[in-house]
């Protein structure tokens, strides 16, 4: 028998070998320096560290590379072991069957949407609906002040004996807040039954004063419209005062004045209201006008001065503010008025007139003991 001679090997088998440790080593490589690139906590006392999925999933696929090439050559316990953390990985991140996205974001970032990795683009998953956020109540309330602070009524009567107090003073002074059709009776008449408002709740703020809050704003209504027939049956200690919302006018004419009428005998109360029939819609809401300085006399060449507007509704003052006041086909600025407290021209303090000041002169200008008309700087 003729032994056979094995042929050597040849040299294009040894250079796949050399080219397998080659892309084994680039692949080992390109793994370390990927992951001295994860950046370390700042702190020593850290043990949580942030990778991005982008990271993941290039590891994934440089050891998947490398193990499915060892794979082809032989097969040990070693890449057993590491199949199987490789399809744990793969499981846990969910690749899809398409490239990552481009969009980077963290594994904690992921976990808190809700996934467990990137989705793939194709797919939907339904948006819940956001929680709906809590409203501010709405108060509808009124305020009854005391005129002797230092002796107010009904300071020890319980909130449910007020409460009782005042809807006999509305059932006394016969305000009602609506009338509603009853069943007809035997004979067939029709009866009207009439409600009274529905008073929630009372209180009283620390000066003394009582606040009446209603459940509807119809009721508060109500109750502001009919005050003057109420509430001397309740109390003749208890005044109200309605609240307004002043809005200052630039340029009124000084021809129109409120108590004198304008120059053809027309109220300017009128004129307004006829101007602006699309902002003030309804004329009870103005309260009453003034005009910022009262003394026209001393300013008889002035022929334009500045008109304060009181209204009762909040909404129709913001709308004359943000929509301005028409009169005689020319738009007038229209502003939220405040007023600023009195300034003493003798000391010029605040609070006080001069009429009343007990300080020592003062200059407006260099702040000496000397009146501001004597002052050398002026």
């Amino acid at each position: 028998m003729v032994p056979t001679v094995q042929p050597p090997a040849s040299a294009q088998s040894g250079n796949t070998a050399h080219d397998m440790t080659t892309s084994i080593e680039d692949a080992i490589q390109s793994l370390h320096d990927l992951i001295f690139k994860i950046a370390l906590p700042k702190t020593k006392t850290a043990k949580i560290a942030t990778i991005t999925i982008e990271t993941l999933n290039l590891a994934h696929n440089l050891v998947s590379t490398v193990r499915a090439s060892l794979t082809d050559q032989r097969e040990s316990p070693q890449l057993r072991s590491i199949n199987r953390q490789l399809e744990t990985i793969t499981a846990h991140l969910a690749l899809p069957s398409t490239s990552p996205p481009n969009k980077k974001c963290s594994y904690a970032a992921a976990l808190a949407m809700g996934t467990h990795g990137p989705a793939p683009a194709n797919s939907l998953s339904p948006r819940l609906p956001p929680h709906p956020r809590p409203r501010p109540a709405t108060h509808f309330d009124i305020t009854l002040n005391q005129k002797s602070p230092s002796n107010p009524v009904f300071a020890d009567t319980p909130y449910y004996d007020l409460i009782t107090k005042i809807l006999e003073a509305l059932r006394d002074a016969d305000c009602w807040m609506e009338g509603r059709l009853c069943l007809p009776d035997s004979e067939g008449d029709e009866k009207v039954k009439y409600v009274s408002p529905y008073i929630r709740a009372v209180g009283r703020h620390r000066s003394g004063d009582i606040w009446v809050a209603t459940h509807t704003e119809a009721g508060r209504d109500m109750l502001m419209a009919t005050v003057d027939r109420w509430l001397p049956k309740l109390s003749g200690q208890l005044y109200y005062t309605c609240k307004t919302y002043p809005v200052l006018v630039h340029g009124v004419p000084t021809s129109l004045d409120p108590p004198k009428g304008g120059e053809d005998g027309e109220d300017i109360a009128t004129l307004l209201i006829n101007d602006n029939a699309d902002i003030i819609t309804h004329p009870a809401v103005l309260k009453h006008m003034e005009f910022l300085t009262h003394n026209i006399d001393k300013e008889p060449r002035k022929v334009h001065r500045s008109l304060v507007m009181h209204f009762t509704d909040r909404k129709i003052a913001n709308q004359c503010i943000d929509r301005h006041i028409m009169l005689h086909d020319r738009i007038l600025l229209a502003v939220k008025f405040v007023r600023r407290p009195p300034q003493c021209y003798n000391c010029y303090g605040v609070g006080h007139l001069a009429c009343s000041c007990n300080r020592k002169t003062s200059c407006g200008l260099c702040a000496e003991e000397h009146d501001t008309r004597h002052c050398c700087d002026a």
